[in-house]
């Protein structure tokens, strides 16, 4: 893997002695026999040198914040906080400085494309269901305009839609009959509510921090009519969330203090706050008949409220790196358009290379 990396960087191959010789460079004592730093300003960066080179394994990282950032209210989204402890830096990065890794880089272009697709002919099959009309079959019937729509538009060009295109539709047509099998047989009882957005609010907690609240969900079952601003008297409100990726299902208050569910937990949030009566919620990720895995029962124990007091702090003060890990081992996370230098020997001359507005 390696080779093939350097190859394609540099334009040539190389042997194992060269990467031996590459490891020594970035590992080795050059690197690691430092001089020590004598001067206080650099303490910090020789302190965090030394602990990358010497073995110690990093619970966290530095992406942290010394104090308050907030001059202005910081709120922080819940697909956001849905991977807030398993891909810290790439939230913290975002609410907090405004830097945002390019939209493709989570995951191949296909499968955004996939998801879009299905979400949108899910959408589209719960605008326009009747009484006892089949969900899936509104669904398949939205897929297949859509396949109309993008072949006459390419006609207009002299083209033909890719082999690619083409396979990519049928996984979302198929993603999205799934989907419509589940609501539409909880649709017999409930009004949709598709794509709507709960409007931003906070909750104060225990501690006296608030917690955001708000987003878009996917799918909202309610047994009652909202008010215009999706407020209810009470009532009966079924939440899910469609999924096309391999999301395993919740557990209810278990999976909140293994911080999953986070982005359902704060919907449910939200719509209590509202005014909805009981509200169950699940991931939907197939076509298996729905059962309930959060409800507004689940975000009122004590394992989650210790959850929402971490996150309302996280909010307000910034230290997200100091909370669960830097990134999962086995999964592939943004790229960042982050600055580097080339390696110094010399750890002050590192600083101000590193610190230039300090001078």
């Amino acid at each position: 893997f390696y080779r093939r990396v350097f190859s394609a960087v540099h334009g040539e191959t190389i042997d194992a002695d060269g990467l031996h010789r590459i490891m020594q460079e970035s590992t080795g004592p050059t690197w690691l026999a430092l001089p020590k730093a004598d001067k206080t300003d650099t303490a910090s960066v020789r302190k965090a040198w030394d602990a990358r080179n010497h073995g110690t394994t990093l619970s966290e990282y530095e992406f942290t914040l010394g104090g308050s950032p907030c001059r202005f209210p910081v709120t922080i989204s819940p697909s956001n906080w849905g991977i807030a402890f398993s891909a810290p830096a790439e939230v913290f990065l975002q609410a907090y400085l405004g830097v945002r890794a390019p939209r493709d880089t989570r995951g191949l272009p296909l499968r955004s494309a996939m998801g879009i697709w299905a979400h949108r002919f899910v959408e589209l099959a719960a605008r326009n269901a009747g009484a006892d009309e089949d969900w899936a079959e509104l669904a398949i019937a939205a897929s297949d305009d859509h396949l109309s729509e993008m072949r006459a538009a390419l006609a207009t060009q002299g083209r033909t839609i890719p082999s690619w295109w083409l396979s990519c539709l049928a996984q979302a047509r198929s993603k999205a009959v799934g989907f419509s099998r589940v609501a539409g047989e909880q649709s017999k009882w409930f009004q949709p509510l598709v794509e709507r957005r709960i409007p931003d609010g906070s909750v104060k907690l225990n501690s006296g921090n608030s917690l955001s609240y708000g987003g878009r969900f996917d799918l909202l079952l309610s047994d009652i009519h909202p008010l215009p601003n999706l407020s209810f008297h009470g009532g009966n409100q079924k939440l899910l969330d469609f999924k096309t990726g391999s999301d395993k299902p919740l557990k209810g208050a278990k999976s909140l203090a293994r911080f999953e569910g986070l982005q359902l937990a704060l919907y449910i949030l939200g719509l209590k706050q509202r005014g909805a009566g009981r509200v169950e919620a699940a991931l939907v990720t197939d076509g298996e008949p729905w059962s309930a895995q959060l409800t507004d029962d689940d975000i009122e124990t004590p394992e989650a409220m210790e959850v929402f007091e971490r996150m309302a702090k996280m909010q307000a003060n910034g230290l997200f790196g100091w909370t669960g890990i830097v990134r999962d081992t086995y999964s592939q996370g943004c790229a960042y358009p982050m600055a580097t230098v080339a390696p110094v020997v010399n750890i002050a001359a590192k600083f101000n290379n590193t610190h230039f507005l300090n001078n």
